[in-house]
């Protein structure tokens, strides 16, 4: 009951964030489903359970996504009445990809909504198809139904260096064999890079890199941490084919190092590598030569 209670607390506030567009509908019904935005989320912030349940038509029913259902007006303000009690302060995002009018006394909206305890807790996302009718000159609610939850990601974000997922080595010149594997994070909220650089089959330096989104700044950011005690980050931007990393590091030693990598994808199995803008404590170092590296799986 309690995750039912929960979808169905937001499934009130469908009509709250639609904006529908002026194509649909004549422009006085348009108007009247905008017009009840406030009185939504009045009700919803004040925690007035049958100003809530009073938007829904007597027979409106819910399902969420297991199939589970609420019917009738009565069982709806007795489902938000017991949300209430149990979170006096949630957060809801709605976001609404489409509503269409079917004729003068039907609208169909399809959208998703983002779920969560409170501003900045982390959210649930859940699609829905919403139903709203006309009666008496007034819209209602007259169905809600949920597809599949997800969890939050930052995969939309993260996307576009899908192409590193998997395992990659490169030999370069000297004869060291830098070999690295890349996977998704739970959720897909962040790619996990563990490398590892060996000579002659022993190994002179390991270390796992993070990347994520910085939600504040943004941006694709990075945070490296290798076997020697060294730890740093960068930020990561993409022009095509091309990536660059303004990379800052600390050393065991103490020592500061910039530098810029650039990453150029060739093909889904074949990227080269390059450094340049490089120094240590302030001192220039010479910049490195591309490397091809190889996908292995």
């Amino acid at each position: 009951m309690k995750q039912i209670v929960t979808v169905l607390s937001t499934a009130i506030l469908l009509l709250a964030y639609t904006v529908v567009p002026a194509c649909c509908g004549n422009e006085s019904d348009r108007q009247a489903i905008e017009k009840t935005i406030d009185t939504y989320v009045q009700a919803f912030n004040h925690g007035d359970a049958g100003a809530l349940a009073a938007q829904w038509t007597e027979n409106g029913d819910y399902m969420d996504a297991t199939g589970k259902h609420v019917r009738g007006r009565e069982a709806i303000k007795n489902a938000y009445e017991a949300y209430f009690a149990e979170n006096p302060s949630p957060h809801i995002e709605i976001t609404v990809t489409s509503a269409q009018f079917a004729n003068d006394h039907l609208v169909i909206e399809d959208g998703y909504r983002d779920i969560g305890s409170t501003p900045i807790g982390p959210a649930t996302r859940i699609r829905y198809t919403a139903v709203h009718v006309k009666k008496d000159g007034k819209w209602f609610v007259q169905s809600v139904r949920d597809a599949v939850a997800f969890k939050p990601s930052n995969y939309d974000h993260l996307k576009d260096l899908e192409w590193a997922i998997g395992e990659w080595a490169d030999e370069s010149q000297g004869g060291a064999l830098v070999q690295s594997s890349c996977t998704w994070s739970e959720n897909r909220n962040f790619i996990i890079r563990s490398f590892t650089t060996s000579v002659g089959g022993n190994v002179l330096i390991s270390g796992t890199q993070w990347l994520g989104w910085d939600p504040i700044k943004k941006e694709i950011r990075s945070w490296r941490f290798d076997s020697n005690g060294g730890f740093g980050e960068g930020v990561w931007t993409r022009d095509g084919d091309k990536w660059t990393v303004k990379a800052t590091s600390v050393l065991q030693s103490g020592e500061k190092v910039l530098e810029t990598h650039i990453i150029t994808v060739l093909d889904p199995n074949t990227v080269t590598w390059a450094t340049k803008e490089r120094s240590i404590d302030g001192k220039p170092l010479p910049d490195t030569p591309p490397v091809t590296i190889k996908r292995r799986r």
